[in-house]
C-alpha cells in the first residue's frame, strides 16, 4: 500500500491515527499518575473500537465503530484535561 492510498481510504486513515491517538493519551494518563486512571481506562476501548472499525469490511459499520471510538476519545481527553472542556 502507498502513502497516497491511505487518502483514497479515509477510515483507514482516520482509524489509525485514532488507534495512535488512543496509545499516547493513554500512555501519558498512566505517567501522570504511575496508575490506571479513567483516561487510561478510556483508551482502551478507544483504540479497540478504532481497531475494529479499521478491519471491518462493511462500510457502514467500519464508521459506526470509529464514531463511537471517537466518543470514547473525547471522555478520555476530558478525564485526563477536565480543564480544557
Amino acid at each position: 500500500m502507498e502513502p497516497l492510498d491511505l487518502l483514497a481510504h479515509p477510515r483507514r486513515f482516520l482509524g489509525g491515527a485514532t488507534i495512535i491517538g488512543a496509545v499516547v493519551l493513554g500512555l501519558y494518563s498512566f505517567g501522570l499518575e504511575k496508575q490506571m486512571t479513567a483516561g487510561a481506562w478510556l483508551a482502551i476501548p478507544t483504540a479497540i473500537l478504532a481497531l475494529l472499525g479499521l478491519q471491518t469490511e462493511k462500510t457502514g459499520r467500519g464508521w459506526l465503530y470509529l464514531l463511537i471510538a471517537w466518543a470514547f476519545g473525547l471522555m478520555a481527553y476530558g478525564a485526563v484535561f477536565p480543564d480544557r472542556f
